[in-house]
């Protein structure tokens, strides 16, 4: 049962999904971030970050597996890593040169830069060593609303502790499926997080 759950928690807290789902938080927070976008630019500002961060890159993974250059979607073995890697980085930079001329609201544009940062370093870190691109996705997440909450003296303390929640499950559920040691799972969650939490507070 702990397997089965762990296995399910492993794809509800997918790295791929998590910028989708902080754009719908992003959305949530005070108005200063959202003030002047209309309800139309956000929908069509969510799909263009659901399709270049999830569907393109997910689609680009099972091709991979189809023609037999990863074993599977899991992506189980560090060096299958580096070509859906290199499918998602991309993605992410179409993204940003889609939307950066966007009127939209500086936050979202340096959200995506950030992740940019984040999955250029997992990709370079791979290379030598396997590390958690869940736990360093998660800490990103931490990082991110942490350093919006120091700078912007923003009091979201709730939301915060939700996503170090949430990092913890998806910790739990790598750990439980074996599919990484503690180290590689604590080591992700801190420099995910150390990564966003620096850019925020510096740039």
């Amino acid at each position: 049962m702990e397997t089965r759950i762990a296995r399910i928690l492993s794809y509800i807290l997918h790295p791929l999904l998590l910028p989708t789902l902080s754009f719908i938080l992003i959305g949530t927070l005070p108005s200063i971030f959202v003030l002047g976008l209309p309800v139309k630019a956000q929908l069509w500002l969510l799909g263009m970050v659901f399709t270049f961060t999830f569907l393109i890159p997910v689609t680009g993974t099972f091709m991979l597996v189809q023609f037999d250059r990863v074993r599977s979607i899991e992506l189980k073995e560090s060096r299958e890593r580096t070509l859906p890697l290199m499918i998602t980085g991309i993605s992410y930079m179409f993204l940003y040169y889609l939307v950066k001329d966007a009127s939209i609201p500086a936050i979202y544009l340096f959200f995506i830069y950030g992740s940019i940062i984040v999955m250029v370093a997992g990709m370079l870190i791979n290379l030598f060593w396997k590390i958690s691109l869940h736990t360093l996705a998660w800490g990103a997440a931490t990082g991110a609303l942490t350093g919006i909450s120091l700078r912007f003296m923003l009091d979201i303390p709730l939301t915060i502790a939700c996503t170090i929640i949430l990092s913890g499950l998806a910790g739990f559920a790598r750990l439980k499926l074996n599919a990484h040691n503690p180290t590689q799972v604590y080591v992700g969650f801190v420099v995910g997080a150390a990564m966003m939490l620096l850019l925020i507070l510096l740039f």
